[in-house]
């Protein structure tokens, strides 16, 4: 692996990604249904692209030994598998309408890593094949209301990350909708 003087990283600007999943929950009845185990586990796909800074030795033909930053097209395509497990707390309920809040822990699987960071027209040593997910923690608060649910998630480190380059998710806020089938 070669070391770079300069940090090669990038965060990405909002954008819409959308999530397809589950929810499992179990109520805890010992503790007046106040308390539940929750899991969501979940698919998503991202597609997006972004100017970066790119620093590279050589750039300068006078001083090969120069270290430069090129502005380049960042392209950002991925699918990951989110697993959480947390806790939820019901702090208001009612017979139709639930408020809550809750904490997980998640973990993320890529399902394409070698093709999640791209770099347009740059010729580089970077090795996008070893691009991991970071685990990272959800904070929800939200709504049920009968069949349907409402709720904002704040994701603190949600980061991908590998050897030669770091990347910051910025979707750090999430809005889920919900409906109960059984």
């Amino acid at each position: 692996m070669q070391e770079y003087p300069f940090p090669n990283e990038q965060e990405t600007d909002s954008y819409f990604s959308p999530r397809v999943g589950i929810e499992l929950e179990y109520i805890f009845p010992s503790l007046n249904n106040k308390f539940a185990v929750i899991s969501y586990p979940s698919f998503q796909y991202s597609k997006t692209s972004n100017e970066t800074l790119i620093y590279k030795e050589g750039s300068t033909p006078s001083n090969p030994d120069a270290w430069a930053g090129e502005r380049e097209d960042l392209l950002i395509d991925y699918s990951r598998i989110i697993l959480p497990l947390g806790i939820r707390y019901y702090y208001l309920q009612g017979k139709s309408v639930n408020l809550y809040l809750q904490g997980a822990a998640a973990l993320d699987i890529l399902t394409n890593a070698s093709k999640a960071y791209n770099l347009k027209n740059f010729n580089s040593d970077f090795n996008f094949e070893k691009t991991t997910a970071d685990p990272y923690i959800d904070i929800s608060t939200g709504v049920k209301f009968k069949k349907m649910s409402l709720d904002v998630s704040y994701s603190i480190n949600n980061s991908m990350r590998n050897e030669d380059f770091n990347g910051n998710i910025k979707n750090s806020i999430s809005l889920n909708f919900g409906y109960k089938i059984l």
